[in-house]
């Protein structure tokens, strides 16, 4: 298991509440890294185990908590039910994967949740196959994230990383789907799933505000936030985000983030 940092402090303080926690995960785990320039780390943990951030980390709440008063940094709340899986596109995972990566061009990134298993090992593991081959990035083990995505994340941060076989299967078929292998497809078959399941689009995406109106009669896509029309749908939902309007290599600025995304891609 890889090394994690914790704040004494907050034992002294009674936020653990058994010697059970003792036996576990504490704090922040490591895991991939972008070596670039001011390029950070993707922190994952749990609040009830220790995880903490700093006022200026972005952080991917998966319990869907409002942001701290205090908090200066992007704050994504996503509510993902526990021991339950994310029910997302695929596009919509790799617009997570790139604005993760975005944000780790400018230092340390946080994933949090509840206990730090389940929702954070499932997010974790999935962005971190996405994202394994980008430039920069930096994984631990990273032929055992290639071969096994699910022994990855109980390797490099807790042995029970996993609640539910669900959620193995919802690692295994999202990663297949985004680049197929033989030794995802065996893993899927060796639990009998053969089409997936867990892969849609949904209605909306909570807070992170990516879902847009369509107007499939004049193929016209509207920004959700400022309501600017435009002729493709990765305008319109990248309009408003104008966090990521920089490249993350380069350091050039322009209109859109998609622009900014692929300019030294």
């Amino acid at each position: 298991m890889v090394q994690t940092t914790w704040d004494t402090t907050l034992w002294e303080k009674g936020l653990f509440m058994g010697e059970q926690y003792l036996d576990c995960h504490l704090g922040n785990t490591k895991t991939i890294s972008l070596g670039r320039r001011d390029g950070g780390s993707l922190f994952i943990g749990g609040w009830s185990r220790g995880g903490h951030i700093h006022n200026h980390m972005p952080v991917i709440d998966l319990t869907g908590k409002s942001q701290p008063t205090s908090h200066k940094a992007t704050y994504y709340s996503l509510a993902i039910p526990a021991f339950s899986i994310p029910k997302w596109s695929m596009y919509f995972w790799e617009q997570l994967a790139m604005t993760v990566y975005h944000e780790m061009s400018q230092g340390d990134v946080m994933i949090i949740s509840q206990n730090g298993h389940g929702r954070v090992a499932v997010v974790t593991t999935i962005l971190a196959y996405i994202l394994q081959n980008k430039r920069y990035i930096q994984v631990p083990q990273s032929n055992l994230l290639a071969e096994d995505p699910v022994a990855w994340i109980e390797t490099i941060h807790c042995e029970d990383s996993m609640d539910s076989i669900i959620q193995n299967i919802c690692i295994y078929e999202t990663c297949n789907k985004f680049s197929s292998s033989p030794s995802l497809t065996m893993r899927l078959a060796e639990l009998e799933i053969s089409d997936p399941k867990y892969i849609y689009y949904p209605d909306v995406y909570s807070q992170l505000e990516i879902d847009t109106e369509i107007k499939e009669e004049d193929n016209i896509y509207t920004c959700p936030v400022c309501l600017k029309e435009h002729n493709t749908m990765v305008e319109a939902i990248m309009c408003h985000s104008t966090s990521l309007t920089t490249c993350p290599i380069c350091g050039s600025k322009h209109e859109l983030p998609v622009e900014a995304y692929t300019c030294c891609n």
